[in-house]
């Protein structure tokens, strides 16, 4: 790679861990790819989604991924706390009735979102269910997980790791390649529209993260220039 290129990386890279709510912004910019599905898919393809995110960045994505095959209910808005959202009883309708929960993961919602559950009465989205997504799954070993022990007392701590993953681009794009699974597979005849929006945002993230001409030269090779970059080896 040569200097130009490594300048290139440098002023590109440096927007590598906005927000995802700046990230799922790029939607409105990715091409809108019409995927051919089976002509003999279920009637039941053709009715929406009905899913539930906790989080407005996860929200943001499952539409992403989902386009007018979801309809997307977001439990908490970007001006509040999500550890301590309140647990509103038009929730507990919106879960009962829902087809796919995801949730944040890693404790973030431990304080409201189980009880929720419990009064939904919706076994589907329960955990381990076919309509349940805990993101945090999808992105590999979580950051500070705490080296010694912690409870409650000790103020907005996170045993299991930090739950704010999400301020990472490119786990994001892990996150929603999960969305994207889970939706395929509540929807199998709609799997290669899933999949063709994913690669749209996958391939305009790429675009974003380090420009159209380092995109197109490493394609799927990209998370490795950023990892090279962050680790100064460019």
């Amino acid at each position: 790679m040569d200097a130009n290129e490594r300048c290139t990386i440098t002023r590109r890279a440096r927007g590598a861990r906005r927000t995802l709510a700046a990230v799922a912004a790029l939607a409105g910019a990715a091409a809108v790819v019409a995927a051919p599905f089976a002509p003999g898919a279920a009637a039941q393809d053709d009715a929406p989604l009905r899913v539930c995110a906790t989080t407005p960045d996860l929200g943001a994505l499952v539409r992403e991924v989902g386009g007018d095959q979801v309809e997307v209910t977001v439990f908490v808005k970007g001006t509040e706390d999500p550890h301590f959202a309140e647990a509103k009883p038009s929730f507990v309708k919106q879960l009962s009735e829902a087809d796919l929960l995801v949730q944040n993961g890693l404790d973030l919602e431990i304080a409201w979102v189980p009880p929720l559950l419990r009064q939904a009465r919706n076994a589907r989205i329960l955990p381990g269910g076919a309509g349940f997504l805990d993101a945090a799954t999808a992105i590999g070993q979580p950051l500070e997980i705490p080296t010694s022990a912690v409870d409650r007392s000790m103020g907005d701590v996170h045993p299991r790791g930090n739950p704010h993953y999400l301020l990472d681009p490119m786990r994001g794009l892990a996150v929603a390649q999960a969305i994207a699974a889970k939706l395929s597979a509540l929807r199998p005849g709609r799997s290669a529209e899933f999949g063709a929006r994913l690669a749209a945002f996958r391939d305009e993230l790429h675009r974003r993260l380090v420009g159209p001409g380092l995109a197109a030269r490493y394609g799927a090779d990209v998370p490795k220039l950023l990892l090279l970059y962050e680790k100064r080896r460019l």
